[in-house]
Order: C-alpha cells, then structure tokens, then sequence
C-alpha cells in the first residue's frame, strides 16, 4: 500500500525513470492496529448485516431443543472425518518426498494446524509456519518441509475448485435452474476465472522474456505461482492423486456437516442450492479479513438460508451447531494436540539434515 504523507526529504540512490516511483511500506505499528481493527470492523458489519435475520436467543435455544439428535451425530463425525482426511492429505504429501508420518501424530498435527488457523489473526501464515517447524521435527529436510508446506494449501485449494466445478456438472445435470438461481455463483465463476487467468499467465511469463522492469516486476510477482504448479505437476501420480483426493474428501466432508447440520433441524434446502452457499462461502473465507473467518461466514450462511425462505430461528440453529463442530470444538482439541507435540517432539531447529543417499 502507499503511504498518503509526504515522504520526508533523504538522498535517494540513483534511480531509472524506468524503476517508478520509490515505494514505502506500512510501519509495524500500523500494520498491528489493521490487522487488531480489520477483524472487529468485519465482524462488525456482519452483525450490522444480521441485525433483522438473527432470532432472539430464546428461539434460538427452543429450535435446539427440537433437533433431532441422529442429524447431530452425523454432523459430529463428519466435521471430524474433515481434518482426518487432512491429515491424510499431509501423508500423502510426505511419503511423496520419503518421510514417513504415523496417522496418530498427522491427527495431532492437523487439529493443531486447524485450531491455529482459527485462532489467530493471519491464522493461515501462523499454521503453515507451525506445521513446517513441525514437519522439520519429523525429520523432514527444509527444502521438503517447505515443499509440503506449500503443496499443502495449493492442494487444498484445488481440491475446492474441483469439488466446485463437481457441483456445477451435477447441477447442468439435475436443473441447471438450481445452478443459476443459486446464491454465490457469480461470485464464485468469477474467482474461478480469475485463479485461471492467474495460472494462464504465469505459464506465459515463464516462456516470454521481460523486456521491461514493469513486465519483469509482474514476472517476478507470478513466478511462485507457476513453481508452485510445476512441483505438484513433478509429484509421483500416487501420491499426487492421494493427497488430492483426500483434499476434495475434507471438503466434501466439511460440507457434509453443513448439509446434516441443516437436515437435523428440518431445514428444507435443497442439497445443489445449499452446496453453492457453503463453495462461495468457503471461497471468500479465504481471504484471510478474520481468524477462521468469524463472522464472515456466519453472516453468508444466515443470509443465504434465510434468503431460500427457512425460518431464521432453526437456520441460525443450523449454523451455530456447524460452526461449534467445525471451528469451536477444534479450539480446545488442538490446543491440547499443539501442547502434546510440543512435548513429545524435539526442537526442530537441532533436527540435522537428513544425509542424501547417492
């Protein structure tokens, strides 16, 4: 971002008309008070957002008492087969590189992982930064631990995209009304054009050669984005194709909770429709404004359910119940998770580097 004040008057080195202006960066100061402002102003306006939607507490609490415990159970074990295959997908990811991880400590892990990123503002950086302090400890080297640590999230994120584009076949199939009628199509086709736009143009920038500093700024600017592609497209089709499927499992599962969650109180939404919500709302949670997206999705969730003519009260219901599973109760089971790594595990920074085998 650009500073607003005039910079203060310093020699400045010889510079090309080419090179721009100087750039300058946000203090740490600032940068503390926007990411301590930036959640509560989000959360802010979703409350703002739900202030006609949102039932009174007590309705709340008599469309609790009406649910069927069945829905609950369900919803229960499908929220933890969610990060149980994520921990697959670690594995998975792992074993590509030779390192092998007991399903027991890649539970711990990912429980760790996901209670971190919910937690913590910039949740994501921090459990990406944990997990690689972690995968260090195992044994793994830094250039594969900083391997997986990013195959992880891209691999996540594809497996979102295809879990997506599975729902906008099966809904052309069914009644292609459902898909166009459906809350955060638009929203999500967009950003699916734009991640493909992204990737078509790092793969372009990787065959032409800049001949300016600007397209050579932007070159450099995409150029992880197609190393990244590059190294899961070198990754042994097995293992590649595991970790993959593992990814689409947890979000399938993730969305699972949501639907049994809905279906425990007699929500009457159909399955297509209900899918669309929960892709557009996963996809903007992504943008990391609040830790483990507090209050964004809460407030796409209730809109777009309300929005399909339920009744506010079972629908916040609903919600609540999915977002206790999925976010809440991982809370007190990774921090417990994190507090037993710590202690089992040596410190990752006096892990030598593992000898290559000629």
């Amino acid at each position: 971002m650009q500073d607003d004040d005039d910079p203060q008057e310093q020699p400045l080195p010889d510079r090309s008309p080419a090179d721009g202006p100087p750039s300058r960066t946000l203090s740490p100061t600032v940068r503390w008070w926007i990411r301590l402002l930036l959640p509560v102003a989000v959360i802010s306006v979703g409350i703002w957002t739900l202030r006609d939607s949102l039932p009174a507490p007590a309705q709340i609490g008599e469309a609790m008492g009406e649910a069927h415990p069945g829905g609950l159970i369900v919803a229960l074990a499908t929220s933890v087969l969610s990060v149980t295959m994520f921990a697959r997908q670690q594995r998975a990811l792992l074993h590509a590189y030779g390192v092998a991880m007991g399903p027991s400590y890649a539970l711990a892990l990912a429980y760790a992982r996901t209670a971190i990123a919910a937690a913590l503002p910039a949740g994501s950086a921090v459990s990406a930064a944990y997990a690689f302090q972690r995968f260090r400890a195992h044994g793994a080297s830094r250039t594969t631990a900083a391997s997986v640590t990013i195959l992880s999230g891209t691999v996540s994120a594809l497996g979102l995209l295809l879990l997506y584009l599975a729902g906008m076949a099966l809904a052309l199939v069914i009644d292609p009304g459902l898909l166009v009628d459906a809350q955060g199509t638009l929203i999500t086709g967009g950003v699916l054009v734009l991640v493909a736009a992204v990737v078509l143009a790092a793969g372009r920038l990787r065959r032409r050669r800049p001949t300016s500093p600007r397209w050579s700024r932007v070159s450099a600017a995409l150029a992880p984005v197609g190393a990244t592609f590059r190294t899961v497209a070198a990754l042994p089709r097995r293992d590649a194709a595991a970790a993959l499927g593992f990814a689409v499992i947890a979000w399938m599962a993730d969305l699972a909770c949501l639907y049994t969650a809905t279906v425990a109180f007699d929500l009457d939404v159909h399955p297509v429709r209900l899918a669309a919500l929960y892709l557009a709302t996963q996809l903007l949670r992504q943008i990391p404004l609040t830790p483990g997206g507090i209050g964004i999705i809460e407030t796409s969730l209730i809109t777009g359910l309300v929005a399909t003519g339920a009744a506010p009260a079972p629908v916040a219901a609903a919600v609540l119940v999915y977002r206790l599973l999925t976010c809440w109760l991982t809370l007190p089971i990774g921090a417990a998770a994190w507090a037993l790594l710590r202690r089992t595990e040596p410190d990752p920074r006096q892990t030598p580097e593992p000898q290559q085998v000629p």
